[in-house]
């Protein structure tokens, strides 16, 4: 997690863990070994929990607008930025193969292609219709 403001009060936040074990399907083989290796590698010898990362990106919201932004990776740009248009955000314009839109309480959104390694995206990626 890193946050940067300069003298006009830009803010550039990125929000990464190396894994939130609380979001592995239960019935995934090896849950226990990739949970502890996602301890492992942290800085703390934990990992986030998905309360972490909610209250690190309500602290880095903005005071004015809302205008925290959250990166969702897909392998297939278009449909998922169908999918968020259909449940209310807004396409606000297009950046280096990212689709950016403005979610109805007015945070950004950033809908990124695949960029994390294949078969790891294939095994832990989320559905949501």
């Amino acid at each position: 997690m890193a946050g940067i403001a300069d003298t006009y009060g830009v803010r550039v936040v990125t929000i990464r863990t190396g894994g939130i074990p609380e979001s592995l399907p239960k019935d995934i083989p090896g849950r226990e070994t990739i949970a502890d290796s996602i301890a492992a590698a942290s800085l703390l010898g934990h990992a986030a929990t998905l309360e972490d990362v909610g209250q690190v990106a309500a602290f880095v919201a903005v005071d004015d607008e809302p205008r925290y932004h959250l990166d969702i990776e897909t392998d297939d740009v278009a449909a998922e930025t169908a999918r968020l248009v259909a449940l209310g955000a807004v396409e606000f314009r297009r950046w280096l193969g990212c689709q950016i839109l403005r979610a109805p309480g007015g945070h950004l959104l950033c809908v990124i292609p695949l960029h994390s390694d294949p078969e790891s995206f294939q095994r832990l990626a989320r559905v949501w219709e």
